[in-house]
């Protein structure tokens, strides 16, 4: 891990491979383990309709403000409103998160990436059609882990269904070594951290 940034690590694979399930996995278990993680969500979409119309934050969007920033009691959000490369986006979480899960990036300061796939035979497609390199990856996970050992396909690099826990955790634990063993700063979070037998999926 790099002093004072986040480790940052991308899931990445194509449509429909189970990479929200998997982000949300590794977020869960981080912050499980006092790991202050943050995440990044990237869409091919040109906006992101995540304030309702006709609310003061909306009128404030609407007048021209570059960013909307609404605080309550319990919450902040933030609503940039102009196109921004992922590097910034990082270097601002690099102030609050030791992890950064990044849904669906490949900037090149991602520090290692899980493939999500839908079939085991779809990685040299999936690692074609998202622009990776195999090195890029340090395991493969999604739609495809469950039924990866029942092929008896040989990869290279280990699969990891994190819908069972116990290789959620052993996936989490090869992120963590990789990042270099960093110690948790925070304080356990989220919904495994009060239910152990939580899933991705379920409601927090």
């Amino acid at each position: 891990m790099r002093a004072g940034a986040p480790y940052i690590v991308a899931v990445q694979g194509l449509k429909s491979s189970g990479k929200t399930t998997v982000a949300e996995a590794l977020i869960a278990s981080l912050s499980a383990r006092g790991y202050r993680t943050g995440s990044v969500k990237l869409t091919g979409h040109a906006r992101l309709d995540l304030d309702a119309r006709g609310t003061d934050t909306h009128r404030h969007a609407e007048a021209g403000a570059e960013f909307v920033l609404a605080r309550s009691t319990e919450e902040t959000f933030l609503l940039r409103l102009r196109p921004a490369d992922p590097e910034p986006l990082f270097a601002l979480a690099a102030r609050e998160a030791q992890f950064v899960i990044c849904e669906g990036c490949r900037d090149p300061g991602v520090d290692s990436t899980v493939l999500c796939l839908r079939t085991p035979a779809e990685i040299e497609e999936t690692l074609k059609q998202r622009g990776l390199k195999r090195e890029q990856v340090i395991a493969f996970s999604g739609s495809a882990a469950g039924s990866a050992a029942q092929t008896g396909q040989k990869a290279i690099l280990p699969w990891f269904d994190v819908r069972l826990a116990g290789e959620r955790e052993a996936l989490v634990d090869l992120i963590v070594a990789a990042a270099g063993g960093p110690r948790a700063a925070g304080k356990a979070a989220g919904p495994l951290s009060l239910n152990p037998e939580w899933q991705p999926g379920e409601p927090h």
